[in-house]
C-alpha cells in the first residue's frame, strides 16, 4: 500500500518533469536575504525551472551567498 509522502513524490516528479519541458520562466524573487530563499531559487534556476532576478540588498544578498556557498550573479 502506497502512503501519502511516496504519493506526493510521484506528484512532484510529474510535475517537475513537466515543468522541465517548458523554458524557463523569468520570475522575480524578493529579498532573498536568508538561506533557504536563496537556495531555492538557486536550485530552481540550476533545474532550468525559472531564471531568477534577486530583488533585494546587494550587500545582504552577497553576504547569504557567500555564508551559504553559493553562487550569484554580482549585478
Amino acid at each position: 500500500m502506497e502512503n501519502q509522502s511516496s504519493r506526493w513524490h510521484g506528484r512532484y516528479d510529474r510535475l517537475l518533469r513537466a515543468a522541465k519541458q517548458l523554458p524557463p520562466v523569468t520570475a522575480a524573487v524578493a529579498h532573498p536575504c536568508d538561506e533557504v530563499s536563496l537556495k531555492g531559487a538557486v536550485e530552481a534556476a540550476r533545474l532550468g525551472l525559472i531564471g531568477p532576478i534577486l530583488v533585494g540588498p546587494p550587500d545582504r544578498v552577497r553576504d547569504v551567498s557567500e555564508r551559504a556557498a553559493v553562487c550569484t550573479p554580482t549585478s
